[in-house]
């Protein structure tokens, strides 16, 4: 068994984006494989660019070593590649649809990008029996294989879009190239648009550190090249053709992978080179058997959208990539095998107790089906299904699956839903259902093509476009009509169902003498005692929910929001952290538990019912969120120092209960975002009747006064939708009534002046290929 090694390291020196730990990186890996791992040093090719007597990290020479690694590799060889430099994104081609919604690549020395559609291509070549790791230190690193499944990892993946937004997608994105603009905001930086600049940090042990991400904005990539190139006209929308332009045949193809194996998602990323095998299982633990060799790995620095940091340490002038940094820290505290899973899960605690903020990744390639295309067709997988014909033209209707399903042919869910609707509907309303669906493109052929079902023959299937029709468009807008008017009126009653009473006390409870100065009133000494008298118009079935509603009370203002400390509501190690809680942080250089102001601000009036003079308890349990309780309030975290220095906001907590139960409080700490709300201050759990009297003594403590907010009392129902909003009702029905009068008025419109279509022949891509242009 061979042991062979590939290993790129780039520090870009004297650019402006210059990097000092990725030849350190590629160095401690070199040490590494062959101390640990046995690897021979004449079988690790090492390609840097701070050695310029050496071959240097090209995107040719990159490549040419990758293919004759991976050309090398044998049944039973181990091969390993190890990249840490900067990576940057491309975004697709237009019409084409990514996972991602862009390329990501690698950057050389040269500017030469190597994106991840040939990653996919090189790792498909690997031989049966033959293992391939990738690890990867640089930005997107996630996404360095295309269409790669991960088996650790949250990267952002987009669905298939449909025809409408991918064409509408297209549009904006050639407005904005064509301006010079980059349709990925996230992409322009400040100063000159590069923004992986350096910044100072501290890691958990109290190094300072300074850090830079291994990001490549376009912007920056764009100077770069002009550089690198002499060229001058170069722009977002002009990157790939500057690339092929200017390096020919070396630049990066962009090709279907014909065939591919499945990778494999289980095996020890160091391990494998001392040969341990693991078994491969599913949920139950039972041996899961492929017939696709499991050869091809990518353990990466973070995910899709994120971004890897490079470190330099101030005090020893150390450097390296964080997540290298990591695979060397698990790697020298132990002499175990490590699988891939522990190696990333392991890598992830590190680098979150270092507080970085990637997340490494582990991900495998999936097997694709062999497919073909001719000149009209993009690259899809078709299926037949029979088209309703009548006896003078036999032609038969060929769905081309836009998608790339892992069936054999004619078995697929494309081709079920396909010759299902064949079975029902016409053959114009065919048509342009399975164009509408977005999955399908719509072929004609001769029958006799069809008996053969010869790629080849298919592939000469002239193209069939639909257009929009008088009968599409009137039938697009009667379902639409039919179909939001009912769901409208549903939502509708269910709102009106629910019954509220509203009682806006906040000025009836303030003495008449005090009318002119409610601020002084509230802030005094007086009785703030006031009673109120509520009918009850309807029935109100149990539980009667009892909110406080307040007005022109911005809980959303920035440094309001801010000003809190989540750490220290879970956990009672961080109750000295109260560095954002300003200025209700400490009392007498004491910290104050909950600290800041959302905390301080606690709402305080109080609300006692009776009815007939029995007494109406409220239930103040569980009106809270389940998550909150469990998840961002400590169960042995205690209220302390809190409200005792001056002013005073609102309510007091009990000292002795701890913060997880302290339900009122975790009601109000969940801020609104809107300056009209309405928060949970208890449940009744019992049926008021129609006509009755509820008493209500409440205490007007809040002070709402000083920005002249208001205070309401509210008693709501609920139904199936939730409490009462009428809006969403009335968005349904307004909707469905346009759709509605749109399709009566071209129905009318269609009747009154009837236009005939033109003869669809004379369309150009329904021209003779020898007739037309």
């Amino acid at each position: 068994m061979a042991k062979k090694a590939l290993l790129i390291g780039i520090n870009y020196p004297g650019t402006a984006v210059e990097l000092r730990g990725c030849v350190n990186d590629v160095r401690r890996m070199q040490k590494c494989l062959i101390d640990r791992y046995g690897f021979s040093n004449k079988d690790i090719t090492v390609l840097i660019d701070t050695d310029k007597t050496s071959i240097q990290p090209t995107g040719k020479n990159i490549r040419e070593a990758l293919k004759k690694l991976i050309a090398e590799g044998e049944p039973g060889d181990v091969l390993v590649f190890h990249y840490s430099g900067h990576g940057t994104r491309l975004p697709t081609e237009e019409g084409l649809f990514d996972a991602t919604d862009y390329d990501e690549c690698i950057t050389p020395c040269d500017m030469n990008l190597i994106t991840d559609n040939e990653f996919r291509d090189m790792v498909a070549e690997v031989k049966k029996g033959c293992l391939l790791t990738i690890i990867s230190d640089s930005c997107h690193s996630g996404g360095l294989i295309e269409e790669a499944k991960e088996q650790i990892g949250e990267s952002y993946v987009n669905k298939p879009r449909s025809r409408i937004v991918t064409f509408l997608v297209s549009i904006v994105r050639s407005l904005l190239t064509t301006c010079g603009i980059s349709s990925n905001d996230s992409q322009r930086g400040s100063g000159g648009g590069h923004d992986s600049f350096t910044r100072e940090s501290e890691l958990e042990d109290g190094e300072t550190v300074d850090m830079k991400t291994r990001y490549l904005p376009l912007d920056s990539y764009i100077t770069l090249l002009k550089e690198q190139t002499g060229q001058t006209d170069i722009k977002y929308g002009k990157i790939r053709q500057t690339l092929v332009k200017v390096f020919g045949q070396d630049s990066s193809p962009n090709v279907m992978l014909s065939n591919s194996v499945k990778r494999n998602a289980h095996r020890g990323l160091l391990s494998m080179f001392v040969g341990k095998r693991e078994v491969n299982t599913d949920g139950a633990g039972s041996e899961v058997k492929s017939k696709h060799p499991n050869n091809g790995i990518l353990l990466s620095g973070c995910q899709t959208d994120q971004r890897s940091e490079d470190v330099y340490v101030t005090r020893t002038g150390k450097s390296y990539g964080a997540f290298s940094d990591a695979i060397q820290t698990i790697l020298s505290g132990t002499r175990k095998e490590i699988t891939n899973k522990e190696m990333v899960l392991r890598a992830r605690e590190i680098l979150k107790k270092q507080k970085f903020g990637q997340r490494p990744a582990s991900s495998f390639s999936e097997p694709r089906i062999q497919i073909r295309s001719s000149k009209r067709t993009s690259l899809s997988l078709q299926y037949s299904i029979p088209y309703k014909a009548n006896s003078r033209s036999r032609r038969r209707l060929v769905v081309s699956s836009v998608s790339a399903p892992k069936v054999e042919l004619r078995t697929g869910p494309d081709y079920l839903i396909s010759s299902l609707l064949s079975k029902f509907l016409p053959n114009e309303l065919l048509c342009n259902v399975l164009n509408c669906l977005g999955r399908f493109k719509i072929y004609t052929t001769g029958a006799s093509s069809m008996q053969t079902n010869s790629y080849s023959k298919m592939g000469k299937a002239s193209k069939t476009h639909t257009t929009s029709t008088f009968l599409r468009v009137i039938l697009t807008f009667l379902v639409s009509g039919v179909v939001f008017i009912p769901l409208g009126a549903i939502c509708l009653f269910a709102s009106q169902g629910v019954i509220e009473i509203v009682d806006q006390y906040d000025i009836d409870c303030i003495p008449l003498s005090f009318r002119d100065n409610k601020v002084r009133y509230i802030q005094g000494i007086e009785d703030k005692r006031c009673n109120r008298t509520i009918t009850v118009t309807k029935t109100m079935k149990n539980p009667v929910y009892v909110y406080y509603q307040l007005e022109n009370y911005y809980q959303n203002h920035r440094r309001y929001v801010k000003s809190r400390q989540d750490g220290q509501l879970r956990s009672p190690k961080d109750e000295n952290d109260v560095k954002s809680c300003a200025p209700e942080d400490t009392v007498g250089g004491e910290p104050i538990v909950p600290c800041g102001l959302v905390a301080w601000s606690l709402f305080n009036d109080t609300y006692d019912f009776t009815r007939n003079n029995q007494k109406l308890s409220v239930n103040k349990k569980d009106i809270s969120w389940k998550s909150d309780r469990d998840s961002k309030f400590g169960k042995n975290v205690f209220p302390k120092n809190f409200q005792k220095g001056f002013p005073i906001g609102g309510k007091s907590l009990d000292p002795k209960i701890p913060l997880s139960e302290q339900e009122d409080l975790i009601v109000w700490m969940r801020t609104a975002a809107l300056p009209i709300f309405r928060k949970l201050y208890g449940k009744i759990d019992t049926d008021l009747e129609a006509g009755d009297t509820i008493n209500v003594l409440l205490q007007n403590n809040y002070n709402t006064y000083s920005f002249n907010g208001k205070k309401k009392l509210v008693l709501s129902t609920t139904s199936w939708l939730g409490g009462r909003n009428d809006f969403l009702g009335i968005a349904y029905l307004t909707v469905g009534s346009i759709c509605l009068s749109l399709a009566v008025f071209f129905s009318v419109l269609y009747l009154a002046k009837p236009r005939q279509l033109g003869d669809p022949s004379y369309l150009s891509w329904n021209r003779s290929a020898g007739g037309g242009r």
